[in-house]
């Protein structure tokens, strides 16, 4: 699951993973990029990155952990023109900011805007989980949680999941990634129990609400699902899952099958789903003349 599109099929978010540099350059053409994390009092940055990427042809991206004061160091970066970005220990980016490295030592403050309520807009962290980020052993239980998804231990990746969440009640990717393992597991009641539990954390999140249209898709609670899916697409039009439940749900009723065909023709170059159903419906269409 990561900035990364949640699959219909859904997967645990994984720690983004940075990008080696794209070709060497010599030492001295090298400088040391430092710099802090601004924002309210009291806010902790435990499991925040932050990763330069070049805006050049060189596609050099570089990136560090953040200290929980905010600061961080990265070293090696070659002078140029770079994109900024934020991350959560999810991947989630919550800020980004074009910026310079010069040839000497680059010192930046990045302020963060923060969302005091639900209804805060995309590209924002919730004041929550600022003020209440998880505990170490929490990530721990999450990065365990992980290993036994991707080997099919779906009943042990939810204890996992279950124990972070013990941990640290507030940790909004371990409720998300818990909905996932439950889907797989077929509770999809306790599933969407999962996922609102994230969103009352995160406020409107389209990965989140994506999963959530997905389970409810499942349970065979249409007009939720498209609520869910569309909410989804308001925040987020690249979410290629939510085009895909969206359309899949829309293609079953003759007067929104062709907003549901237009779903799903938007993902289809990356989806097989999205054209194993495109082909279900032009042959329905086809024997129907």
């Amino acid at each position: 699951m990561s900035n990364k599109c949640l699959r219909l099929a859904a997967a645990l978010i994984g720690v983004v993973s940075l990008g080696i540099p794209a070709r060497a350059q010599g030492a001295e053409s090298r400088v040391t990029v430092s710099g802090d994390l601004r924002a309210e009092t009291g806010a902790s940055f435990n499991g925040f990155r932050v990763e330069l990427s070049a805006l050049d042809q060189r596609g050099e991206v570089a990136g560090c952990d953040v200290q929980l004061d905010g600061a961080f160091t990265i070293r090696n970066v070659a002078p140029g023109s770079y994109m900024l970005f934020v991350r959560t220990f999810d991947g989630g980016v919550v800020h980004r900011e074009p910026v310079n490295v010069l040839q000497q030592l680059t010192a930046l403050t990045v302020n963060l805007r923060l969302r005091t309520n639900a209804a805060g807009a995309p590209g924002t962290i919730s004041m929550k989980q600022l003020l209440h980020p998880p505990d170490r052993k929490a990530l721990q239980a999450v990065q365990s949680a992980h290993r036994f998804a991707e080997s099919g231990q779906t009943l042990k990746a939810i204890e996992e999941l279950e124990k972070a969440i013990r941990i640290s009640p507030d940790y909004a990717e371990a409720y998300n990634n818990l909905g996932v393992q439950k889907m797989r597991a077929g509770k999809m009641e306790e599933a969407s129990a999962d996922f609102h539990k994230a969103l009352e954390i995160t406020g409107p999140n389209a990965f989140v609400l994506t999963n959530l249209a997905i389970a409810q898709r499942e349970l065979r609670h249409y007009p939720e699902a498209i609520d869910y899916a569309r909410s989804a697409l308001r925040l987020d039009r690249r979410v290629v899952p939510a085009h895909l439940v969206l359309g899949a749900v829309l293609i079953t009723e003759p007067e929104t099958r062709a907003e549901g065909i237009s779903h799903l023709q938007l993902v289809a170059e990356k989806s097989d789903v999205a054209r194993q159903l495109l082909e279900r419906v032009n042959q329905l269409q086809a024997s129907a003349r």
